[in-house]
């Protein structure tokens, strides 16, 4: 049916022109009138209620209708078009909560009636975080495509969580990794205990417990430890005038300096009674009558062992 535009009057400099389009009879198309006219999914006679679709997709929908109703919920009695906020979901809608629709309160139909989903910018049951449009798999520190938070092993270093490096499944505790477990780029001194480190306690302060070489401070490693040890020396070399304990008390057996009182010394780790050690642990020379068996001593305090360290029945 061909349908012509309304005429266009010009008076007094004005411009005036019917929106309406008129049918050949003279009538102006409208919604309404039961006519497809251009842009409308269906329409309706007024007096009957009787719905012409004028999509496939309102066909379809149409079939699927309770028709004792006349007419199916979707072509509105005022509106011949699809409106997304009308409260109707229609074909073309995967939802429709009229007022309702938000597209900032969480889990609501969205005011393109989508349902809530990961992408629109809100946090919605399920998920960790939205940022829309910045949601991403490649920004560091950035909501991720999926909305879940950034984490170690995503394959993205985020500084914001403090990591270093993250190559996602191929961080490893290998000490030829370039990422480990933590997302720390392996070495000393990254705060974190690697396989092959004593301590790691993320500086390089050579004096504290823990070396710049992530090895315990301990005495004969010419590190010194401070509040610890009054002075350092390598160990096993020539010590000067520091103790092999590293501190000062002066008299006090095992420190390596022969102190008044003492017949030897030759530190904690020397001084033993092990059967020939020159210094015995209270810092006395070996004898006969240490306790211990040394050579040329048959025996020494046993049960039958004489003052001279020799069996009695073989005298």
């Amino acid at each position: 049916m061909e349908i012509k535009p309304a005429r266009v009057l010009i008076t007094a400099g004005f411009v005036v022109a019917f929106v309406a389009w008129l049918y050949p009879d003279g009538s102006a198309a409208r919604c309404g009138d039961g006519k497809c006219d251009s842009g409308e999914y269906c329409d309706y006679y007024y007096d009957d209620r009787n719905m012409h679709c004028c999509t496939e997709q309102c066909e379809e929908a149409l079939r699927n209708c309770d028709r004792s109703w006349k007419r199916c919920p979707f072509c509105d009695s005022f509106d011949c078009y699809s409106i997304c906020g009308d409260g109707i979901q229609d074909p073309d809608e995967q939802c429709d909560d009229g007022p309702a629709n938000s597209d900032t309160t969480p889990d609501a139909c969205r005011t393109d009636c989508r349902p809530a989903r990961c992408g629109d910018g809100q946090i919605d049951t399920g998920e960790e975080c939205d940022e829309g449009s910045h949601n991403s798999d490649t920004v560091p520190d950035a909501c991720r495509k999926n909305c879940t938070l950034p984490y170690c092993g995503d394959g993205v270093a985020d500084p914001g969580l403090g990591e270093a490096c993250d190559e996602g499944p191929n961080n490893s505790d290998d000490p030829n990794a370039t990422c480990n477990l933590v997302c720390l780029i392996p070495g000393c001194g990254n705060g974190f205990l690697d396989p092959w480190e004593q301590c790691d306690d993320g500086g390089t302060d050579p004096e504290d417990d823990c070396t710049e070489l992530c090895r315990y401070n301990v005495c004969g490693d010419l590190r010194l430890r401070q509040g610890a040890e009054f002075c350092e020396y390598l160990y096993p070399h020539d010590r000067g005038d520091c103790r092999y304990d590293c501190g000062m008390d002066p008299l006090k057996c095992g420190d390596g300096s022969l102190d008044p009182g003492e017949e030897c010394d030759d530190g904690f780790d020397r001084n033993t009674d092990v059967s020939d050690a020159a210094c015995r642990p209270d810092c006395t020379r070996r004898r006969c009558g240490d306790g211990v068996t040394d050579t040329g001593e048959d025996c020494d305090g046993q049960p039958g062992c004489a003052p001279d360290c020799r069996w009695i029945e073989r005298r």
